[in-house]
């Protein structure tokens, strides 16, 4: 990514960083472990942060698939949107269930390497310790790093820059 793209990872690593996370500490918990807690709001993180990659002109992509399947089966079309593209390298933003971290890197980046449409991608997710001012289930960059790490490698991957964010700093 830095050889490729040498200018991509500081723009990157400055919308993040001017990004204000405390604006987005406003659920309020109902869950047992943590009741009436402030929390980070994982949609309104999403927001702040797509629209710092907006306004340096990154746009989200979606493609339109569709997969034929035997005769007497129904086929399947629907779409996949990747967060923001722009010469191509495709991003995604993801403060959701853990379930989705690695769907974004090994399936969703992959159909759009494959289509043409990006070179490399970039993950960003909260790290470990932020996840804990989060409800529970969210996935984070430890985790997804050692899921990375124990599946190893294919030969359709594609370079992948994980950025774990917390409230105070930036893990790559």
């Amino acid at each position: 990514m830095q050889a490729s793209y040498p200018h991509h990872p500081a723009e990157i690593t400055n919308i993040i960083q001017n990004t204000d996370a405390e604006q987005c500490r406003t659920k309020i918990s109902e869950e047992i472990t943590m009741p009436g807690a402030t929390l980070y709001s994982p949609p309104a993180l999403n927001g702040l942060i797509k629209r710092g990659f907006q306004r340096l002109q990154w746009m989200p992509m979606r493609l339109k698939l569709s997969a034929p399947f035997q005769q007497d089966l129904d086929g399947h079309e629907g779409f996949r949107e990747i967060d923001f593209v722009k010469d191509r390298i495709g991003i995604e933003v993801q403060f959701g269930k853990y379930s989705f971290l690695p769907y974004d890197v090994v399936v969703k980046m992959i159909i759009f390497h494959r289509a043409g449409l990006i070179e490399v991608g970039v993950e960003i997710v909260p790290v470990k310790r932020m996840t804990t001012l989060m409800s529970t289930g969210i996935g984070h960059f430890q985790q997804l790093v050692t899921d990375l790490h124990y599946r190893g490698t294919a030969d359709i991957d594609i370079p992948v820059m994980i950025i774990g964010v917390d409230t105070d700093r930036i893990t790559l």
